[in-house]
């Protein structure tokens, strides 16, 4: 491999390709596969064990070894669906515009949603039994300790759990479900294009996300608006196309709290981890209930900055540089 060209940091008008960065500076993502020819043949050990998953389908309840074999055979394939679809995204994060990484990241989401599909039945079929029997199962595990809180978990959750039919269809779903996410990140990461504004030196420098942030900490008020109004504009320009996005994001919360029947987006968004809805309002209230303090700190920014009034441009700079 030809040796990579450093970027020069004096360069500030143009923007710096992922070509033209040191390999010591990009992500190692052999660590998770040496070539695309490891994740190829990954890939069709996914496709195998997919086809092999119905083999448990009606004897989950039958013994707990049965049982036991088939939670180990899904987090095999769960986790090889996990390595494969970040060895593509974090190629495909490299460098958006790669059409070869979105199409691999694609194939591994399509392959996750299709192992989702295929092991749909067994949390169904799990539940058909009372809580006791289920847990008389777990307890007889090889390996106890592995899968207890899984059990507990899909016990706790029972009312959410729908039929094998239903739960294959949401599973099938998930594809859909990343489109407005994907389509915003392609937006947001390949597509967009910032505009220039002048440094300190008066010369122009075209905004990337990096340089944003740097900006905003300029001492110069007026490097700071200006990065900060050029960044947003780009958005501005492209409001229709992100709100209709995240209008598309917020109908897909709706339907699958829906189909789980979930009280609200909410409910369901905090019940995965088991969060029960009173402390997220309470962390609002105690929030609100304490802004003098943040209101005090943002006067006293004002006062040490010397301005007459004080924009959001204005909260990241340091108070004292040195």
């Amino acid at each position: 491999m030809a040796p990579e060209t450093k970027v020069k940091e004096n360069d500030k008008k143009s923007i710096p390709q992922r070509s033209d960065i040191a390999a010591k500076d990009k992500w190692d993502v052999s660590c998770i596969y040496k070539d695309d020819k490891a994740w190829e043949a990954d890939y069709n050990k996914a496709q195998e064990i997919i086809k092999e998953a119905s083999k448990f389908s009606g004897k989950l309840t039958e013994s707990a070894e049965i049982l036991y074999e088939c939670l180990e055979t899904q987090t095999k394939l769960e986790l090889i669906c996990d390595n494969l679809f970040q060895y593509a995204k974090l190629n495909q994060d490299l460098d958006n515009r790669e059409s070869k990484f979105q199409a691999k990241t694609d194939q591994a989401a399509m392959l996750g949603s299709m192992a989702g599909a295929a092991f749909s039945y067994v949390e169904p079929e799990l539940l058909k039994v009372d809580d006791k029997q289920l847990q008389k199962l777990a307890d007889s595990f090889p390996q106890k300790d592995i899968y207890d809180i899984y059990i507990k978990e899909l016990i706790r959750s029972r009312q959410h759990i729908r039929s094998a039919e239903v739960e294959e269809l949401l599973a099938q779903s998930a594809m859909i479900a990343r489109g407005p996410g994907t389509i915003f990140t392609l937006l947001d990461d390949a597509d967009l294009k910032y505009p220039s504004i002048k440094d300190e030196n008066g010369e122009e420098v075209q905004l990337t996300k990096q340089r944003f942030q740097k900006f905003m900490e300029s001492p110069d008020q007026r490097i700071r608006r200006d990065a900060h109004n050029g960044f947003n504009s780009v958005y501005a320009e492209h409001i229709n196309s992100i709100s209709a996005t995240l209008s598309a994001a917020v109908n897909g919360d709706i339907f699958y709290s829906r189909a789980r029947k979930y009280k609200s987006c909410l409910d369901m968004a905090l019940d995965a981890n088991n969060i029960p809805v009173s402390v997220y309002h309470s962390l609002i209230k105690t929030t609100e209930d304490n802004l003098a303090g943040f209101h005090k700190w943002i006067g006293l920014r004002k006062k040490v900055l010397k301005l007459e009034k004080i924009y959001p441009y204005d909260i990241y700079n340091p108070l004292f540089p040195e």
